[in-house]
């Protein structure tokens, strides 16, 4: 059933292109952001809101992976359907490469 959603879509070689674009500009630019934290986080300042309550050291943790390390996928197109439900990764990404 997951295996469904999961696999590549056929789509015209103009969207692919497009959808690669915003993957590496959206990808690029959240990089940064997330790299900061990221040293923070190495450095052991965990002086960060906690919004769900958790923890600090938490939550801190949570926004690294998301903003550095799933910015990382996001640019090499894996695992991109997680974050990119309506249109797939397009032709140009390593889901597509995996699941085709």
């Amino acid at each position: 059933m997951l295996k469904k959603y999961l696999k590549p879509t056929s789509l015209p070689n103009r969207v692919s292109l497009a959808v690669l674009v915003l993957r590496l500009s959206f990808g690029f630019l959240m990089i940064p952001h997330g790299y900061d934290k990221l040293q923070e986080f190495l450095a052991g300042k965990h002086d960060f809101p906690d919004p769900l309550q958790v923890s600090p050291i938490i939550s801190h943790g949570l926004t690294v992976f998301a903003e550095f390390f799933c910015s990382i996928l996001l640019v090499l197109g894996l695992f991109t359907y997680l974050a990119i439900f309506l249109t797939g990764a397009g032709k140009y990404s390593i889901d597509t490469k995996v699941f085709m």
